[in-house]
Order: structure tokens, then sequence, then C-alpha cells
């Protein structure tokens, strides 16, 4: 699949469930590149602004999807999100959301409402992320996350998320709602405010559990920042982390990782990395300790801040700003802000 772009065709499409701009299923390990759509999509279950499923048939990232985007408006009663219901044995790299994802029920997300078995690198997501108060049935909502709903062992790099994500009810994260199996978290920015309405709430995941079809192996998560309000229904239930524990402290223990991750205490009025008393790493910061530094270990502020974080994928910008994730939209090494060469092609050279 290749070459499909009807961001200028604005549609609206109201559908039943796995339904996409694109289309409602998409299973093969043949690769899936430069595909782009916007408009409105609505349903009841699984709607997504590409796909309803995008699976790999042979294995984890067996199908190579790259150079994927949709900016609109997404909405289902249950399960919607941003590029696709389901992600399953997927390589996922260069991808863009930009524009308002909501549902009435479960699994909302930036990405995708379920991950398994999968990478995505260099993806970035300008959205609100909403689980809205308008369902006749009751306002219960579990998993509402920045990037995915759920994720299960997979790995989520040099991405990005700016905007707002909010839940009526519980299990709200900056990068998903719960989290699984083994996991690899490395190089993210979430500049946005963080809400369960009812409780657990985490600057990175709602709550971290161990599926039976997806056993909690090991969470690692290194070079994280998160800048935003960080709340729920009570304050026992916030955390820079992780909002919930379905594991035993044990577990935790020995098989969460977490090298360096910040989050801004200033925002956020949270201190500890996790609930229940299990603090498991990283370390809150002010929000003049984070945007103090304009590059990796800078002597004018706290020089083993950042130290070893890398200018090809961080932009630091001025001492006013935070550190972010920019993109890398032709993938050719050089962020988005400082690439001249904005679309490959040869004829303006990098400016060194």
């Amino acid at each position: 699949l290749h070459r499909v772009d009807r961001r200028q065709r604005q549609m609206c499409i109201r559908d039943s469930s796995y339904s996409g701009a694109i289309t409602g299923s998409y299973k093969s390990d043949l690769p899936v590149t430069d595909i782009h759509a916007s408009g409105r999509l609505e349903g009841v279950s699984r709607v997504a602004g590409l796909f309803g499923t995008l699976r790999g048939l042979t294995g984890p990232n067996s199908l190579s999807a790259s150079d994927i985007s949709f900016i609109g408006e997404v909405y289902a009663e249950s399960s919607s999100s941003g590029l696709a219901g389901s992600i399953i044995n997927t390589n996922l790299n260069n991808c863009y959301v930009t524009g308002t994802i909501e549902s009435s029920g479960h699994n909302t997300a930036g990405v995708t409402s379920r991950i398994l078995d999968s990478t995505v690198s260099r993806c970035h997501i300008n959205a609100v992320v909403k689980v809205r108060d308008d369902n006749p049935y009751g306002t219960s909502s579990y998993f509402t996350g920045g990037f995915f709903a759920e994720m299960g062992s997979s790995i989520l790099e040099e991405s990005s998320f700016v905007g707002d994500i909010s839940s009526v009810d519980r299990y709200a994260g900056g990068i998903a709602g719960a989290v699984s199996g083994t996991t690899i978290i490395n190089n993210i920015s979430i500049l946005a405010d963080v809400s369960a309405a009812s409780c657990c709430t985490g600057g990175l995941f709602g709550a971290i559990y161990s599926r039976t079809d997806d056993l909690l192996t090991s969470i690692d998560i290194d070079k994280v920042i998160v800048a935003g309000d960080i709340s729920s229904g009570s304050t026992s239930w916030e955390a820079g982390i992780f909002g919930a524990y379905w594991v035993s402290e044990d577990d935790v223990n020995s098989r969460v990782f977490i090298d360096e991750v910040y989050w801004d205490t200033d925002l956020s009025g949270v201190y500890h990395s996790g609930v229940d008393g299990i603090d498991i790493g990283g370390e809150g910061k002010t929000t003049l300790d984070l945007q103090c530094p304009t590059s990796p270990g800078d002597v004018n502020c706290d020089p083993t801040l950042f130290a070893d974080w890398d200018e090809t994928i961080w932009n630091f910008g001025s001492s006013g700003d935070y550190p972010q994730v920019l993109g890398d939209s032709d993938s050719d090494g050089y962020r988005n802000d400082i690439d001249v060469d904005d679309n490959n092609d040869g004829l303006i050279e990098i400016a060194t």
C-alpha cells in the first residue's frame, strides 16, 4: 500500500466499527508507505484516522509502515485512536497526528487503542485526547493515553506528544493508559496535562499490569520528560510515572527499570514516581531545573541533567523552553527545526 493521499477530500465518515479513512483492516507483510488523510470519522468501536487494524502476519515487526499521518477528528463510543484501532506485529516509523481524538468509553489514544509486538519510532502527536462525559450508560472509562490506550511488549522511541489527555474515569497516562509485557521506552517528550477524574493518573502510564496473553516481563524506560499537570480524583492516585499497580511490589521492583525520567513538580504538584508508597526511580524537577539547560550538560545549570541526551534527537531551545523531541519528516537524520532541505531533494544543502 503506497502513496495514498486523502488530505484534500476532508472526508466525513460514519461507520459502525473497525473503520478508518484508508481501510477497516490491513493485515499483511507488504509495506505501507506514504499514507495521509484528513477529515472527521465517527463510529461505534475501533474507529481510527487511517486503519481499523494494522497487523503483520508472520511475527513481531513483520509489517513495515512509514510516513503516515492524519489531521482531523475521530470519535467512537468506545476505542478511538488517531492512526489505527490496533497495531500488531508492525514497525511504524515517522508518523504524525494532529487534531482531536475522543470517545465516550474505554481505550482512547493518539496513535492506537492497542499495540502489541510492535515498534513505533519518530511519531509526533499534537492532539487533544479526551473521554467525553456523555455516555447514557454511565461514565466508566479505562485506559486513555497520549500514544496508546494499552501498550504490550512493544518499543516507543524518539517521539513526542503535545496537547491534552483527559478521562472522565480512570487510568490515564502521557504514554499509555496501561503497560505490560516486555516494553522499552526511550527519548520521549510529553508536554501535556494528564488527568483522570476518578483515579489513577501517571505522567507516563495510568497503570502497569500483567495480561494473561502478555505477561509482565520487563519495562525499561530512559530519557523521558513530562511537563504538565498530573491529576486525578484523589492525590493518592497521582504519580510521575505509574498511576496504579496491578502487579505485586516484588514484580515492580524486579521487572521495572527506570533511568532518566523527569517530570515538572511545579506544574504537576507530584513528587513520587509511583503510588502506594512504591517509588521506582525517576525524579521530579522544578520548571527552572528542566528549562534552564540549552544544551546537554549545560554548566550554567545542573550539568548532570540531560548530560548524555542526543542533540540530534532533542531540541533544548532557550532557557525558557523544555527539551523536546522534534520530528525528522524526511528521515535524513536532521530535526525539522535545523533541516533546511526539508523535502530531502538535495536542492538546498544542510547549514552547518
